[in-house]
């Protein structure tokens, strides 16, 4: 009695799955801090790994402070920018299917002055007229502006007008003596 017989090689192939995709993760980071974005991924064949910067490739070469691990699976940012801000996606492919994980990066900054912190700056009028101080700050946002006279808050009143969202602070004509004006 002779038998025969065959063999099959059965290959599952399995779509990626991302650690977390389901929920977008959102980092604050001081200026000048680091981080590390993962990108843990399971599926078979093994999936490659692709990682886009709001929604086109990472540019690793115009990148310096930006390092990609040996499997492709985490992007590491040193001493970060306000540039280095957006939106983060992970995005896993093999020939079953694909997944992504999406990570929004806020790069905060605290406020600057352009005219520089302490600097300050000599106003001459004659009575009667008016006159008006302008400040103007850089930084993350929400940002609040303050002014301070003798370190006591203004706010808007008949003699003092805050105008562009705090930037700038006018004093009219009606009253004769100029106070002295601190933004904070």
């Amino acid at each position: 009695l002779s038998q025969t017989h065959k063999d099959f090689l059965l290959l599952v192939q399995v779509a990626p799955t991302i650690v977390g995709s389901e929920i977008p993760s959102e980092r604050s980071i001081q200026l000048k801090q680091e981080v590390t974005l993962e990108c843990k991924v399971e599926g078979t064949p093994a999936p490659q790994i692709l990682w886009l910067k709001d929604g086109r490739p990472l540019d690793l070469v115009s990148a310096p402070n930006l390092r990609l691990s040996q499997d492709g699976s985490s992007v590491h940012l040193t001493s970060v920018q306000p540039s280095d801000s957006g939106r983060y996606t992970c995005l896993a492919r093999n020939v079953a299917g694909e997944d992504t994980k999406v990570y929004v990066l806020n790069i905060l900054a605290p406020p600057v002055f352009e005219s520089g912190s302490n600097v300050s700056e000599t106003l001459s009028s004659v009575p009667g007229s008016q006159v008006t101080l302008e400040c103007h700050a850089s930084g993350s946002l929400p940002m609040q502006l303050m002014w301070l006279k003798d370190g006591s808050q203004l706010s808007s009143s008949r003699f003092l007008r805050i105008s562009s969202g705090g930037a700038s602070y006018g004093y009219p004509k009606y009253r004769s003596q100029m106070p002295a004006f601190t933004p904070v």
